[in-house]
């Protein structure tokens, strides 16, 4: 029995057959065009995809290897391998030159991973990655304050890593670069005879970095400003302190050649101090 909601084709005044076929053919041909020509891959299994990575960072191939690593941290980001992943993709980079990704990583790292074991070696790897962008004394400081905060963070948070003497080392030749940075200007003013410029970069030195193989050459610049701005007393007690810390010196050597040893009744009290050393202790009661 036919169906009395369907419309008899055999009524109508014209055949649509063929008008359904073509109707048909051009939706075959957008439905063609609308697919993608490109078929999503299937991921590779995770100890294939670690395989690979590993293979590349023996080779050094660093850059093959830090973006492998990188697929596999974003690919399987909740499996137990996506963390060294993130560690081994900044070692590539860092390994390949670019510090900037390779610091990217690291601090992804810590941001997703803020209790890991290897939390120790990622604060290192920051602060080297800054260590080693420092620039000569001479120009303007850069990276040198973020290096230094790196690896005292690792003194004061892992006092133990097998990183903390090396850091220890590195914090010692960022004292002296930020010394040498303050001497290289003080020396200029002193040559300049700015004498007051010069003693407040010396006197810098002398009370930030007073741990600095730079601490003896800074007190007998600070005193030899004092001396030009007629603050002998001040000067004097400056002498009395290189002479007591720093007696083998070359530059208390200087000092006594140039004006004899320093005497203890002509003193003043100086407002500075050096690290681990008193001023008061240079006095004579």
């Amino acid at each position: 029995m036919a169906n009395p909601l369907r419309p008899p084709l055999r009524q109508m005044p014209f055949s649509i057959a063929p008008v359904v076929r073509v109707l048909g053919f051009v939706l075959l041909l957008l439905l063609a065009g609308c697919k993608d020509p490109e078929v999503e891959k299937p991921l590779p299994p995770l100890h294939e995809a670690f395989a690979e990575a590993q293979q590349a960072l023996e080779k050094k191939q660093w850059v093959v290897a830090a973006e492998k690593f990188r697929d596999i941290e974003a690919n399987y980001p909740y499996s137990n391998s996506a963390a060294t992943a993130q560690l081994l993709q900044a070692y590539a980079w860092y390994q390949a030159g670019d510090l900037g990704l390779s610091e990217v990583a690291l601090q992804l790292f810590r941001e997703r991973y803020p209790h890991h074991d290897y939390t120790d070696w990622v604060i290192y790897m920051q602060g080297l990655l800054a260590y080693e962008q420092i620039s000569p004394p001479n120009r303007e400081q850069e990276f040198s304050e973020d290096a230094y905060r790196y690896f005292a963070e690792l003194q004061r948070d892992y006092p133990q890593s097998s990183y903390a003497g090396d850091a220890r080392l590195k914090m010692a030749l960022i004292e002296n670069f930020h010394a040498g940075h303050n001497m290289e200007i003080g020396r200029l003013y002193q040559r300049l005879n700015a004498n007051i410029a010069a003693a407040a970069r010396f006197q810098t030195t002398i009370e930030y970095y007073g741990t600095s193989e730079l601490t003896p050459e800074a007190l007998f610049r600070l005193a030899e400003s004092h001396r030009a701005l007629g603050l002998h007393g001040e000067a004097n007690t400056l002498l009395l302190v290189l002479n007591q810390h720093y007696p083998e010196s070359e530059w208390y050597k200087r000092a006594y050649a140039r004006w004899g040893e320093p005497s203890r009744e002509s003193q003043a009290d100086v407002p500075v101090a050096i690290g681990a050393l008193d001023f008061d202790s240079a006095t004579v009661e």
